[in-house]
């Protein structure tokens, strides 16, 4: 089921779970490292070609089938995760129950939390999420603490990253994206 947020304090309620696995995985076990478990997501309407205002919260669903949420220019935006673990959103945008056409969000891609960003922040500061955190999940709000608080860091709370098709994320991850910026300075 897919709901919309409504307030900071549920947006903040949002667990972006980072899985730290110590195996690989995937159909030819071509994955290692970081896999990611997301509850909140930006949305984009194919048909107006903007991004929803709100954000979405992913509550679980059936076979992947989480519903449909409608824009504002009155098209459908249907929505299926990847089921149990929810590492992408697979969009398709109708009116009137014709296709308009489909928007994918990989959320290790569009959320830049992927084995290389970890590796790049363990290079800079010394924070091996590899080692630390092996075989534990762990919540993206919870390492950006760690890594402002620790290793001092610092993050914009003011400044809004963007992403593709996105031209606002989650605070989390504009903080995560802060963290990023920062440490390729």
């Amino acid at each position: 089921m897919i709901t919309e947020i409504l307030t900071d304090t549920d947006e903040q309620n949002c667990e972006i779970r980072i899985i730290v696995r110590g195996d690989r995985w995937g159909f030819n076990k071509e994955f290692w490292g970081i896999q990611i478990d997301n509850t909140i997501t930006p949305l984009y309407c194919c048909n107006c070609k903007t991004q929803l205002k709100s954000f979405y919260k992913l509550n679980g669903g059936r076979y992947g089938q989480v519903g449909t949420i409608e824009c504002t220019c009155g098209a459908e935006i249907h929505c299926t995760d990847s089921d149990n673990i929810v590492e992408y959103l697979d969009t398709l945008t109708t009116v009137r129950q014709s296709l308009v056409d489909k928007y994918y969000i990989d959320f290790t891609k569009t959320y830049k939390l992927d084995n290389n960003s970890f590796i790049a922040i363990k290079e800079k500061v010394g924070f091996d999420i590899f080692k630390k955190y092996a075989n534990q999940t762990i919540d993206l709000s919870a390492i950006v603490r760690e890594l402002e608080v620790d290793y001092g860091i610092s993050t914009d709370n003011e400044k809004n990253f963007t992403f593709d098709k996105f031209d606002h994320l989650p605070k989390t991850i504009n903080k995560w994206f802060s963290i990023l910026d920062n440490i390729n300075k």
